[in-house]
């Protein structure tokens, strides 16, 4: 079982929902589809938030 977690802003239910998962993984979860999450690595996260930090996707 994952336990997500999702902002204090998403109170519409339209949301992305991210978790950990039994062995380690992270899950990133769009509340309103229903549909599988995508799973990436803590490597692989951890890249990710240092870009956001950064501010690598204030242009898309």
């Amino acid at each position: 079982m994952i336990d997500y977690r999702v902002s204090s802003f998403c109170h519409l239910g339209n949301c992305v929902a991210v978790g950990a998962t039994p062995d380690g993984a992270i899950a990133v979860a769009d509340t309103k589809t229903g549909e599988p999450p995508l799973l990436f690595t803590r490597e692989e996260w951890t890249a990710f938030c240092d870009g956001v930090r950064r501010g690598d996707f204030d242009d898309l």
